[in-house]
């Protein structure tokens, strides 16, 4: 069993980029022989938070950084970002031990999930801050074998560049519809408690992207993207593979 692993999380308003505080877990477990399972968690923290989201083009390039500030468990998504804006050690510490609950609530959701699929590898995109998250969480990760496919799909493209998830998904034909998830070779249904979320830049969404990334790359030999990336990725692209 594998779990495509894939977290959101923001920064303490006011605090340092490390004050970090899990906002949504995002889950597909497989098994070979049988069709994904997914799972899916929000944590509502009363807390605001910096928001961070890459923008980017039609072919998948980052061109920018989107910042904003939100605060869910008031509701509110799209509030200004002030670069300058610093915490008093009063609301910072109070900030942090809210954090602490939330890291909490993670802990235990992912011993409820590991406990019931029993997965032995977990499979990330960029692993280090979900590593960082999870380590925080106290989650024990040392009876998991853990992928990074970001640095297996750039060092089997020779990217000189470490490859985005948006840039690798246009690669590989992802699509949704929120009813099913699709690439070039494979199609799944998708149940309907999680149909509102499996969207790029979601928890679930991000993970359904990473699950179909493995399969295209390890199942069908990354036939799709090595076809495309010689002609689209131009200078990043050495040819190796």
């Amino acid at each position: 069993m594998q779990a495509f692993v894939d977290l959101e999380y923001g920064q303490i308003y006011g605090s340092t980029r490390r004050d970090m505080i899990p906002v949504e877990i995002g889950m597909v477990l497989s098994e070979d022989g049988s069709g994904p399972a997914f799972e899916s968690r929000k944590f509502c923290m009363d807390c605001d938070l910096v928001m961070r989201k890459n923008i980017v083009d039609s072919l998948g390039n980052t061109v920018g950084l989107a910042e904003r500030v939100a605060n869910s468990a008031r509701n509110e998504h799209q509030k200004p970002y002030d670069p300058e804006f610093r915490l008093d050690r009063a609301d910072k510490d109070a900030c942090r031990r809210i954090a602490y609950r939330s890291f909490g609530l993670l802990n235990r959701y992912l011993s409820d999930v590991f406990g019931e699929y029993k997965p032995s590898r977990l499979v990330f995109f960029s692993r280090s801050q979900d590593l960082f998250i999870l380590r925080r969480a106290g989650v024990d990760l040392t009876e998991y074998d853990i992928l990074d496919l970001q640095e297996e799909v750039s060092r089997a493209l020779g990217m000189t560049n470490m490859i985005s998830l948006d840039r690798i998904s246009r690669l590989i034909g992802f699509k949704t519809n929120w009813r099913y998830i699709r690439s070039d070779h494979f199609t799944y249904d998708v149940p309907p408690y999680c149909r509102n979320f499996v969207k790029p830049h979601k928890a679930v969404g991000d993970a359904a992207r990473i699950f179909l990334l493995y399969k295209e790359f390890y199942e069908k030999n990354g036939e799709s993207i090595f076809r495309q990336t010689a002609t689209s990725f131009g200078d990043d692209y050495s040819g190796s593979s």
